[in-house]
């Protein structure tokens, strides 16, 4: 019942706020009008309401919205965390996949969850001032001290906060309203990029690779198609996500030279528009692609799974060149072989779907250019790692179809 009252109470002031504004003002209360109005803008609000009425308006519901009648509901933090979620968003959720959309949630939910913390309760929006912002900074500095988050960690969370304090007060129409978590960030220029470099996930050289992540008795303790996607990401300047949620409709495995297509479709987007791209098969890539033509269904929207299965993987045979290597290591390593035999830089970027300037997706040449241009950068393997993935996926697909008849 308070729950219920408390949600007609947000739909009337709603429903006031979107009456105003559809008459062309900015819905104030009453309260606000006596304190701030002119008797001029007054006595039009006065005269606007009878206009309305006398044009079918239902005078209630006029006049609670051009005179200010209906009280601004009072919202908590996590209240308007919470309509920005189900209202603001609504748009962005239907493009995005359901674990983009959980990652999406999740990221600016412990934003939300630590600033609670920190101050206590979940406070109205209304009484968080400039001195609770200054409080969650001092915060979050020390939670950096002690080494629990990084500061880079501690800026997101800011950011997060007032993204969504300043799309809030954008749709009650009220943007003038500052978020007290404005400039409260921990890092600044150089220190910040030091800190993004000092975070960055080291390449994993070419020897380690040839030597060490190509051993076929050391690739077949991976599962199938986690396999799969980890030689593909070898010699493809790919995201992980972008692998595992390839469409058969993006594989050419056929064409020559082969490639694939990174596209978003209605259920889920790509990072940016730079990372919609066409890219070139070479090397191992090219030959385990022919043995999945159909995709990755084992990891489509769980790309979390795969890092998490290859990480362990890593860790477990011992194959991290350096504590701090990962399976994204992979991306960071194909672009220093780029580097090292001189690929044109802007063609490396465009490649890589990293935003550069006034490069326009579809530039810098055809898939045969491109091709061209990363054919020598690819590592000799052992064949057998082919034919054992070969072998391996079959086995996969048999378990997996008589696990499907057995649930069935």
């Amino acid at each position: 019942a308070a729950g219920t009252a408390e949600q007609r109470a947000k739909a009337r002031y709603e429903r006031a706020r979107l009456a105003a504004r559809s008459a062309r003002l900015t819905y104030t209360t009453a309260e606000q009008l006596a304190a701030t109005a002119s008797l001029e803008e007054i006595v039009h609000r006065v005269e606007l309401v009878e206009q309305l009425v006398s044009k079918g308006g239902d005078r209630r519901q006029v006049t609670e919205a051009i005179l200010g009648l209906v009280d601004e509901p009072t919202v908590s933090m996590n209240g308007m965390l919470q309509f920005y979620f189900d209202t603001i968003c609504s748009e962005k959720r239907r493009s995005k996949s359901p674990a983009q959309w959980r990652r999406f949630q999740n990221s600016r939910l412990r934003a939300f969850r630590r600033a609670e913390e920190c101050l206590g309760e979940d406070l109205p929006i209304g009484k968080v001032t400039r001195e609770e912002g200054k409080q969650f900074r001092d915060h979050l500095k020390r939670l950096v001290d002690a080494g629990s988050i990084k500061a880079s960690t501690a800026d997101k969370d800011l950011i997060y906060i007032n993204a969504v304090w300043k799309a809030y007060h954008e749709h009650i129409d009220e943007p003038d309203r500052t978020s007290p978590f404005l400039g409260m960030r921990l890092q600044r220029g150089r220190a910040a990029a030091r800190d993004k470099r000092l975070g960055k996930y080291p390449p994993f050289s070419r020897e380690w690779i040839e030597k060490r992540l190509l051993d076929p008795e050391k690739l077949r303790k991976l599962n199938a198609p986690a396999r799969a996607i980890f030689l593909i990401q070898i010699e493809m300047p790919v995201r992980p996500s972008e692998i595992c949620n390839l469409k058969p409709e993006s594989i050419h495995n056929d064409d020559s030279p082969p490639w694939i297509q990174i596209r978003d479709d209605e259920n889920r987007e790509v990072k940016s528009e730079s990372a919609l791209r066409d890219l070139p098969l070479v090397g191992i890539a090219a030959e385990v692609m022919k043995l999945c033509p159909n995709g990755f269904p084992r990891y489509a929207d769980k790309e979390d799974s795969l890092s998490a299965a290859i990480n362990k993987w890593l860790k477990t045979n011992n194959l991290k060149e350096t504590d701090r290597h990962v399976f994204y290591s992979l991306r960071h390593g194909w672009k220093d072989r780029a580097i090292e035999h001189e690929v044109d830089e802007e063609l490396r970027e465009v490649m890589m779907g990293h935003t550069v300037g006034h490069i326009v997706y579809g530039r810098q040449g055809s898939i045969e250019k491109r091709y061209e241009a990363v054919a020598d950068m690819q590592i000799p393997f052992d064949r057998v790692i082919v034919q054992q993935l070969a072998e391996d996926l079959k086995k996969f697909e048999v378990a997996s179809a008589t696990k499907g008849r057995s649930k069935s």
